[in-house]
C-alpha cells in the first residue's frame, strides 16, 4: 500500500541548489489527515504546533504530541503520519532536497541519542518563528522550478541551522568545539556579538577574551570567516545572485557584504561569480 503511494508521486527534477524546498504547507484540524513520511530522494521536516498524531512504521507506532518536530530522511524506511481523530495536529510540513540541506539533516539526527525521529528541540520559540516565516512562502514555491535561491530556501537553511546547534547543554561551555558548532549553526543569521554572549550565558567582554584565548580570533572575525567561506562556495556553485548569497548568510545589505567579502578575498564577489 505504501509502495503504491510512493510510486504515484511525481519524481522531482534533480537540483544543484544546496537547499531546495520542494513542497511546503500547513495542515490544521483535519482528523482524517494522513501522509507518507517522505518520498523519492527528498527529506521531510515537520513542525507540530498543536494537537496530536502518530507515525506508523511497520509494526511500530510513535505517538506525537505538540510541541514537537520531526525529520524523515529519504533513506529511512517509509512510514505513515496520521492525525489524531479527537485532537488533530496543526503542523507545518516541508519536503526538501539539496546536498547541503540533506547533509545537515543527517547530521542533526546523527547527533541525537534517541533514534525516534520526533522530539521537542531546544530554542522552540525560534524554531516556530522561522517555521511560520518559511510556510508564508508556500504559494511562491508551487510550480517554481527555477534554479536560484528563493526566500523559502533561505528560511529552510535558517531553520536547519538552528536545529544543527543541538540540544546538548554541555555545548554551552566555551570550548573550541562548542564555538565552532555555534558558528556553524548561526551561519545564516546576522553576526551579533550579543546573541553569542546570550547563548553561552556570559558577558560580551568575557566572551571576547575567552574566544580570543582559545582561537586567536575575535568572535565576529570567526563568524565572518565561516560566512565568507560559505559565500565563496555558493558563488562557485553558480545560480545565485550576489544579493541572494548575501541574504543567505545573514547580510541584509549587499554593499556591506561585498565590502566584507573583498576584505577577505581581495576581490569583489561579482568578479569571482563571473569566473564561474
Amino acid at each position: 500500500m505504501q509502495k503504491s503511494v510512493t510510486q504515484t508521486r511525481p519524481v522531482p527534477p534533480p537540483t544543484l541548489m544546496p537547499y531546495r524546498v520542494r513542497v511546503l504547507g500547513r495542515v490544521r484540524d483535519n482528523p482524517e489527515h494522513r501522509s507518507p513520511g517522505t518520498w523519492h530522494e527528498d527529506a521531510m521536516l515537520l513542525v507540530f504546533l498543536s494537537g496530536r498524531g502518530s507515525y506508523r512504521l511497520g509494526s511500530q507506532r510513535y505517538s506525537i504530541r505538540a510541541p514537537a518536530l520531526g525529520i524523515v530522511l529519504p533513506e529511512a524506511p517509509r512510514g505513515m503520519l496520521m492525525a489524531d481523530s479527537e485532537e488533530p495536529y496543526d503542523k507545518i510540513f516541508c519536503r526538501f532536497g539539496g546536498d547541503l540541506a540533506l547533509h545537515t539533516a543527517r547530521r542533526i539526527l546523527a547527533g541525537r541519542s534517541s533514534k525516534i525521529p520526533f522530539w521537542r528541540p531546544a530554542d522552540w520559540d525560534s524554531i516556530v518563528q522561522t517555521a511560520l516565516s518559511l510556510v508564508a512562502h508556500s504559494r511562491r514555491v508551487r510550480g517554481d522550478g527555477s534554479e536560484h535561491m528563493r526566500p523559502a530556501d533561505a528560511e529552510l537553511a535558517k531553520l536547519l541551522a538552528i536545529l544543527d546547534v543541538g540540544d546538548n547543554e554541555e555545548e554551552k561551555s566555551l570550548t573550541v568545539e562548542s564555538i565552532q558548532n555555534y558558528i556553524r549553526g548561526r551561519i545564516y543569521a546576522p553576526a551579533e556579538l550579543q546573541d553569542m554572549a546570550d547563548y553561552f550565558s556570559v558577558s560580551r567582554a568575557y566572551l571576547c577574551r575567552k574566544v580570543k584565548s582559545l582561537t586567536g580570533c575575535t568572535p565576529i572575525k570567526l563568524l565572518n570567516q565561516e560566512k565568507m567561506a560559505r559565500a565563496s562556495e555558493l558563488l562557485r556553485r553558480g545560480g545565485f545572485s550576489v544579493s541572494e548569497v548575501a541574504a543567505c548568510i545573514g547580510f541584509s545589505e549587499t554593499n556591506y557584504f561585498s565590502k566584507v567579502y573583498k576584505k577577505y578575498f581581495g576581490c569583489p564577489p561579482t568578479s569571482e561569480k563571473a569566473e564561474f
